[in-house]
């Protein structure tokens, strides 16, 4: 098979692994929005949690209240109170996770848009084979022929959907 014909079917590969820019753009807006509703979701269940924390903390106060007053068995208070550390402990532990989990799909996600749009400029582009093979890598793996055909692997089902999608929406 010619350079020349491979290195068409690798610029065909990366326009059909591309996306216009205005769906990059609707996308991106999408999901700022989506961002934006998350973090008020997070927002709100740490609220929740950080209640719950302090209806913990105020029951233990009362639980030794209740055990230095003599009102309550020390065998009764060691139970109570390791069920009520335990509670906040994962209480601790919860507010933690809803902090950190918040939105870390988004970078990945403008990464892959990122991608998508360089793959159309390279393509486009006079570039080497060099920078053919650099943008194919990051679609697709598995490279091979068949009937001096290109056959691609993409790498993860978001290049096959964006590949699926209709060319003519490439046009941009």
């Amino acid at each position: 098979v010619a350079k020349e014909n491979i290195e068409q079917q690798i610029r065909d590969v990366l326009l059909s692994a591309s996306m216009p820019e205005f769906a990059a753009k609707k996308i991106l807006e999408w999901a700022e929005r989506d961002v934006e509703i998350e973090k008020q979701k997070s927002k709100d269940q740490i609220e929740s949690l950080n209640l719950e924390l302090e209806e913990t903390r105020q029951k233990l106060d009362r639980l030794l209240e209740g055990y230095l007053e003599k009102l309550i068995e020390p065998k009764e208070y060691q139970i109570k109170k390791n069920e009520l550390i335990q509670s906040k402990q994962l209480l601790a532990q919860k507010i933690t996770e809803v902090s950190n989990n918040g939105c870390e799909w988004l970078e990945p996600l403008k990464n892959m848009i990122g991608s998508a749009l360089s793959c159309a400029k390279i393509a486009r582009a006079k570039n080497t084979s060099h920078d053919l093979a650099i943008m194919a890598k990051t679609v697709g793996s598995n490279f091979s022929l068949l009937d001096q055909k290109l056959q691609v692997e993409y790498r993860n089902r978001a290049w096959e959907v964006i590949a699926a999608t209709p060319s003519a929406a490439r046009k941009n």
